[in-house]
């Protein structure tokens, strides 16, 4: 464990200098703050709740980004440079470096979303009459529990990559195919082919699950039956739910049910590692 925390905190060290980095969670700052407090000083009729419902579209494409660019060299960066080899003599096992590089990046994630949140947080509350701050805070943990997610695919990819060039394609394609709105297009790319080609269509509960199988999908989910609810000020929820502005959960299966949504964001952030972590042992690092 001492060698985890070690790895943990010389990766976090090291990530935390990336200027890169730090632009994107400067910019995603500024994004939050301009969503929060901008708009209600610009605006008259402007509610905070409003304001808070603006956060899940720029949360969700600026936090998987700066996770992936966290974390996609965290050790196929090394393993290319040679630092990698110096790293397992320490001694340190692979499982040891892989959860290290892990956490470590987590880390930097973590601390970004909560930097980002807090200063929200602190210049839009003056401005609103009774701003939402709880609400506002659950978005911060979903949001967290996105980037994570991103984080465990990222390391998962650097992994099982035996360079930089090869951690870096896959891991842009999986911030465009889940962080954006390529794979909710596949999915009505899916339908429009079952309706002309075979004269069908995907029910909706189908549709809702493909979606939620993406981290960015299952965040949004997760956003809407949980944040959005508290936002409601004009209308009622049975309106909301007519609407279609939050999911109806009496009648849904399991697999659209809150708890199982939060459990598809777990595997995204575990799994990915584990994998990684597999092909990481068994590769040949000489």
């Amino acid at each position: 464990m001492n060698r985890i925390l070690s790895i943990a905190k010389h990766d976090f060290n090291y990530a935390r200098r990336s200027w890169l980095v730090w632009g994107v969670v400067g910019l995603f700052t500024l994004i939050v703050v301009l969503a929060t407090a901008g708009i209600g000083y610009f605006g008259d009729d402007v509610t905070g709740e409003t304001a808070v419902g603006l956060i899940t579209a720029p949360a969700g494409i600026f936090v998987p980004i700066t996770a992936v660019i966290a974390s996609y060299l965290a050790i196929a960066g090394e393993r290319e440079s040679g630092q990698l080899n110096i790293l397992l003599s320490l001694p340190a096992s692979r499982l040891e470096v892989v959860t290290g590089k892990f956490l470590g990046r987590a880390a930097i994630v973590l601390l970004a979303t909560v930097v980002a949140f807090l200063v929200g947080t602190i210049v839009s509350v003056p401005l609103y009459d009774g701003f939402p701050v709880g609400p506002f805070l659950t978005s911060m943990v979903l949001t967290a529990l996105l980037g994570l997610a991103f984080v465990g695919l990222s390391v998962g990819i650097s992994a099982n990559a035996t360079t930089r060039s090869r951690a870096m394609a896959p891991a842009i394609g999986v911030a465009i195919v889940f962080a954006t709105g390529v794979w909710g297009g596949l999915v009505n790319g899916i339908n429009f082919i079952a309706e002309e080609a075979f004269d069908t269509s995907l029910d909706s509960n189908t549709v809702e699950l493909i979606q939620v199988l993406s981290p960015r999908g299952a965040y949004d989910r997760l956003f809407s039956a949980i944040v959005q609810p508290e936002l409601l000020v004009n209308v009622t929820e049975a309106e909301a739910k007519q609407l279609g502005l939050i999911p109806e959960l009496s009648d849904a299966p399991f697999y659209l049910q809150n708890w199982f949504v939060f459990l598809l964001l777990l595997v995204w952030i575990v799994v990915p590692v584990v994998i990684g972590y597999l092909r990481f042992e068994r590769a040949d690092l000489s």
